[in-house]
């Protein structure tokens, strides 16, 4: 089977609250991202690069997010899987 598990699943789509130690990495990862867009939005034209520049900046905030508040498990592998 592959690399994600059901407990993987579960916990992916399991509300995680941020913590009080979270939340400034949280900000600090939205006010860079946010100046990314800006100069996204400055540097390039209109268009469906420029779109999909800014939707994938936004898929990445929302991953590095889930990196800070989700519970992390081993990377390796189970044998069970």
């Amino acid at each position: 089977m592959g690399w994600a598990s059901h407990a993987d699943v579960d916990r992916w789509f399991t509300y995680h609250a941020p913590t009080e130690d979270s939340l400034p990495k949280l900000r600090q990862l939205r006010e860079k991202a946010r100046e990314f867009g800006h100069l996204i939005l400055d540097l390039t034209p209109p268009g469906a690069d420029q779109s999909a520049a800014l939707r994938q900046l936004r898929e990445t905030v929302a991953t590095a997010n889930a990196a800070i508040v989700c519970p992390q498990r081993s990377a390796t592998p189970a044998a069970d899987r």
